[in-house]
């Protein structure tokens, strides 16, 4: 699974610091739906598994990939 995810929710990253790339998306609700907008947004890969053992029991992993550079 791929997305992006705000450049806020990624601590120390900042316009200034040059994290993110620049996308525009068309606003689909609110106030200025159908207006496009650009936004910094940091690229980002997920991968989640579920691992059963007889003696840990069965959890959960993620594996998150956050492109900065």
């Amino acid at each position: 699974m791929r997305g992006t995810t705000s450049l806020g929710a990624v601590p120390g990253a900042s316009i200034s610091s040059g994290a993110g790339i620049l996308m525009q998306r068309v606003v689909k609700s609110g106030k200025r739906k159908g207006q496009t907008v650009t936004d910094v947004k940091v690229p980002w890969i997920k991968a989640t598994e579920v691992t059963v053992s007889y003696d840990n029991g069965w959890h959960v992993h993620l594996h998150v990939v956050i492109f900065l550079a």
